[in-house]
């Protein structure tokens, strides 16, 4: 992944934001890969990164949820808008998008509680890397639940 400077970072944001519509599916992979990069910069690229949940395809999901996760890390009150994608993702069919949508769902935390029944149904699944990441989500959304 290549180092991105502050400013120049945070000035490539809206070109990420348009190639997440891109076409082709490896030019959308790269711009989730990138604002992962950029996360701390990247506040304007949510919405966009919202709507990429339901990309076609599993890699740019994948990357996604793992962006949102890292960017709940400096922005988790707005991110309260991916739980819904973020917990229709626990059903997916690629085992690693399921896994980083529990991910993300904990690192969203208590403002991801309506996922807590699909988190729990997730310790079910039949990935061992799910079942941890569920395990883990959920021990942080009621670690954060009583902080609040």
């Amino acid at each position: 992944m290549p180092a991105h400077s502050p400013k120049k970072g945070a000035a490539s944001v809206p070109s990420l934001i348009l190639e997440l519509r891109n076409e082709d599916p490896r030019v959308r992979e790269r711009a989730s890969r990138e604002l992962y990069g950029l996360a701390p910069m990247a506040q304007m690229a949510i919405p966009a990164l919202i709507d990429a949940l339901h990309d076609p395809n599993p890699f740019v999901r994948q990357w996604v949820a793992t962006t949102l996760e890292r960017m709940a890390l400096h922005f988790g009150p707005l991110l309260k808008k991916a739980v819904p994608g973020l917990t229709e993702l626990l059903k997916d069919e690629d085992f690693k998008v399921r896994e980083w949508a529990a991910h993300a769902l904990g690192a969203i935390g208590a403002h991801a509680v309506s996922a807590i029944p699909a988190l729990q149904e997730a310790l079910e699944d039949n990935d061992s890397s799910v079942i941890e990441a569920a395990t883990s989500a959920l021990q942080a959304i009621e670690k954060s639940r009583c902080l609040l």
